[in-house]
């Protein structure tokens, strides 16, 4: 048997992480599914060296009522029936590192695993943690310039469609 290529060990290295991946970021999904929302659920994974640390989903602080949305008063009043997410709600990703810094997990050097695109705020906190990469499933409209942050950052930013799961 001849030698290896660098190229087949980096091509088995890349599919090897593909796999790591996709399951991370199904547990993310089925921590997702945990949440109370009505309008999104949402999971996060924090890992390292492909080994869950963390896991979290959105919802309200411990002790109060876990319901995320209320109806918008405005709204009523035109005979719209919509729901809002109440102000309380706290991100899968403030769930996650607040966990983690609860717990004494270091996220340093760590990827975090999402199924929803992260907001300014919550990309602040990230880059904060010194994770080294964000994986996310679906673009939240709103995420934009939380992901360019993040970028801007250092920080190694991908996105899992549907195709790669």
């Amino acid at each position: 048997m001849g030698p290896v290529s660098l190229s087949w060990w980096v091509g088995a290295a890349m599919e090897r992480q593909k796999r790591f991946d996709k399951t991370l970021m199904a547990t993310a999904e089925i921590w997702a599914e945990l949440s109370s929302a009505t309008k999104r659920k949402v999971g996060a994974v924090l890992a390292k060296d492909n080994r869950v640390l963390v896991t979290a989903y959105n919802g309200t602080p411990n002790g109060l009522d876990n319901n995320c949305e209320m109806l918008s008063i405005p709204m009523l009043l035109e005979g719209i029936n919509k729901l809002v997410t109440k102000p309380e709600v706290v991100h899968a990703e403030q769930n996650l590192i607040a966990f983690a810094a609860k717990n004494g997990i270091a996220m340093e050097g760590a990827t975090v695993y999402i199924t929803l695109s992260p907001c300014m705020e919550c990309s602040k906190l990230l880059i904060q943690t010194g994770i080294e990469r964000l994986v996310y499933k679906e673009e939240w409209e709103n995420s934009t310039e939380g992901l360019r942050l993040l970028k801007t950052a250092g920080v190694i930013v991908e996105q899992l469609g549907e195709g790669a799961l």
